[in-house]
């Protein structure tokens, strides 16, 4: 089953390279755009304690009802850190790889699909990654554990020494 979903969405992204009209600023296209939820780069404010935990969720523009539903398990996982968020030591950052401002990210994290990836700053600078694509994937029927999950890898990060 796991690769049926996985292989729709690939089918999907391929879609989507077809689709995409040589007038990017074609009414539809922007449409689409708007109701992606692309947003523009992090905030780079600097957390009162100069280190942050950055939660990116990379999408394309055209997403499959999986894809929508890991964004969806992700957010629903982050809503018992809202201090963390207020503080600004936790930030939700999803972004849409279409976007041309956003198409560095494919290399900095090695992307090659939609997936959830957390980062560590101190003092604005990248100390390291991770790449939640296979277990959350694997996780996207069982809401629970993808929770738990993502909560937990948060959690590790939000507190690494």
């Amino acid at each position: 089953m796991k690769f049926v979903v996985h292989l729709a969405c690939i089918l999907i992204l391929m879609a989507e390279v077809s689709w995409a009209a040589p007038d990017s600023t074609s009414s539809a296209r922007q449409d689409s755009l708007a109701a992606s939820g692309a947003s523009g780069p992090v905030d780079s404010t600097e957390s009162p304690t100069g280190h942050r935990v950055i939660v990116y969720y990379f999408h394309r523009t055209l997403r499959c009802a999986s894809c929508l539903s890991l964004e969806a398990l992700t957010v629903k996982s982050l809503a018992g850190f809202t201090v963390e968020q207020e503080e600004g030591t936790l930030v939700w950052q999803p972004l849409n790889l279409d976007e041309p401002e956003n198409e560095h990210f494919v290399d900095d994290f090695d992307l090659s699909f939609n997936t959830v990836v957390i980062a560590r700053e101190e003092h604005g600078v990248r100390t390291s990654w991770k790449s939640l694509v296979e277990r959350t994937w694997d996780l996207l029927e069982d809401e629970d554990r993808f929770i738990a999950f993502v909560r937990q890898e948060v959690e590790n990060n939000l507190h690494a020494g």
